[in-house]
């Protein structure tokens, strides 16, 4: 982007006085100083990688345990 465009973004910015916008604000200012952002970008990846091996585990599962044929998916239950 071009400088005019930043610039016109800054103001949009400064002129909003929504809590949201002001969260974002700090947010953004949080994330470009802080080292924490490192730590939690790690901590995101090993929970992605944790339910990645849970997803692996439950298709190894299905795939050694065929499918069972002929087996009724329902039981019937005579009412009174």
């Amino acid at each position: 982007m071009n400088s005019a465009q930043d610039q016109g973004k800054e103001q949009a910015r400064a002129q909003c006085d929504c809590p949201l916008c002001a969260l974002g604000d700090l947010a953004r200012r949080w994330r470009e100083k802080s080292p924490a952002l490192g730590h939690f970008h790690q901590a995101h990846l090993e929970v992605m990688k944790g339910l990645r091996a849970l997803m692996d585990e439950c298709i190894d599962k299905m795939e050694e345990k065929p499918a069972a044929e002929g087996e009724p998916r329902v039981t019937k239950i005579e009412v009174e």
